[in-house]
């Protein structure tokens, strides 16, 4: 969906930009969500 999108791209942009909010995020969220999430983009 262009929700799913957005997110992606958003963290996306932190991983780059703020690594330890990606971090964080991955903590968690969990890396298999975060992995999943940036997967379904693809589809």
């Amino acid at each position: 969906t262009d929700e799913c999108n957005k997110l992606v791209g958003l963290l996306a942009f932190a991983k780059n930009i703020e690594p330890s909010f990606y971090k964080s995020m991955v903590i968690k969220y969990g890396s298999d969500n975060i992995y999943k999430l940036q997967k379904q983009k693809d589809k």
